[in-house]
C-alpha cells in the first residue's frame, strides 16, 4: 500500500502547532506579562487602600487564574468594609470596588458608648454617623451584663423608620432622646 506522505505531514505539521500553542500557553501564564501588576482601590475612605489591597491577595498573581470571589472575601474581612467587588482589568490590573460601613447612631449604655448601624450592628470601624445621629440611652437597671452591651435589633429599627417615615412630623413631635429599659423591652422616645 502506498504511504500517504500529504495526510502524515498535515498530520506532523497539526501536532507542532498545537505543541507550539500549548508551549506558547505555558510560557505565557509562566510570565509577568499577565500578571497583576496594578491594584486599583476605589469607595475607600476610612479603610486604608493599602490594607484593602493586601486582604485581596491578588499581587503578583495570575491574571488567568485569578480567584476573584476569594479576593473579594478576603477583603470583606476587614473591620471597616461591608463588602467587596473584585474585577480584572486586562492585561495586567484588578479593580476593587469597597462598600464601607455606615454608621446610623449611637447605643449608650452608661459610660459605654457604642456606633451601630441602622439594624443595631455594632461597628468597629465605619464611615461616621450624620451630624443629627440618634443615641439610644439603655438605662441599666443594676450593673452592666457581664457579656457586655448588646444593642437591640427591634428598638433601633423601630428609632429609625419613626424617624423616616414622617412618623415624628405627622405628630408635630421632635423627640430630644431615645431611651431603651432590657425590662420593658420597648423603647421611647422623649419630647
Amino acid at each position: 500500500q502506498p504511504v500517504n506522505w500529504r495526510r502524515r505531514g498535515i498530520i506532523a505539521l497539526g501536532c507542532l502547532g498545537m505543541i507550539a500553542v500549548l508551549s506558547g500557553g505555558v510560557a505565557l501564564y509562566r510570565s509577568d506579562l499577565l500578571r497583576v501588576r496594578v491594584i486599583d482601590v476605589n469607595g475607600a475612605q476610612v479603610a486604608d487602600p493599602q490594607a484593602v489591597a493586601a486582604a485581596a491577595g491578588v499581587s503578583g498573581a495570575s491574571m488567568l487564574t485569578l480567584d476573584l470571589a476569594r479576593a473579594s472575601q478576603g477583603v470583606a474581612k476587614l473591620p471597616a468594609v461591608q463588602s467587596a467587588t473584585v474585577k480584572r482589568e486586562w492585561p495586567h490590573s484588578v479593580r476593587i470596588d469597597v462598600t464601607e460601613h455606615q454608621a446610623w447612631g449611637y447605643w449608650q449604655a452608661g459610660p459605654q458608648r457604642l456606633v451601630i448601624d441602622e439594624a443595631g450592628n455594632v461597628l468597629e470601624q465605619s464611615r461616621p454617623p450624620a451630624a443629627d445621629a440618634p443615641t439610644i440611652v439603655e438605662v441599666l437597671s443594676g450593673a452592666a451584663p457581664a457579656s457586655g452591651v448588646a444593642p437591640d435589633g427591634d428598638t433601633v429599627q423601630l428609632v429609625n423608620r419613626l424617624r423616616t417615615d414622617g412618623t415624628f412630623d405627622r405628630l408635630q413631635v421632635k423627640p430630644t432622646s431615645y431611651v431603651f429599659r432590657r425590662d420593658r423591652e420597648i423603647g421611647r422616645a422623649h419630647v
